[in-house]
């Protein structure tokens, strides 16, 4: 299934929600509204030499990251991955 960054859903949407409070103030999440939304897969893309996954989070409303998870097939005992974050 081929899934862009787009076309993915924003599972924070919450249609009559109140908004979330987000404490600017302090680093400290105590206190804070934000919940991670869970994450969902996007597309996945299979070739011989790496295996690339798009998942996204989210924990702000209408604010996700969309990481792109990248492991290699040649060595997969390695367990080795790469992580790119695209922001719009």
């Amino acid at each position: 299934m081929r899934t862009t960054p787009s076309e993915l859903p924003d599972p924070t949407n919450h249609p009559g929600a109140p908004p979330r409070v987000e404490k600017w103030d302090t680093l400290s999440l105590d206190g804070s509204d934000l919940r991670p939304a869970r994450p969902l897969t996007g597309q996945t893309d299979t070739f011989p030499e790496f295996t690339r996954e798009l998942v996204r989070v989210q924990w702000r409303d209408a604010d996700p990251i969309d990481l792109y998870i990248v492991r290699p097939s040649v060595y997969p005992s390695r367990r080795s991955s790469s992580i790119f974050m695209v922001t719009p």
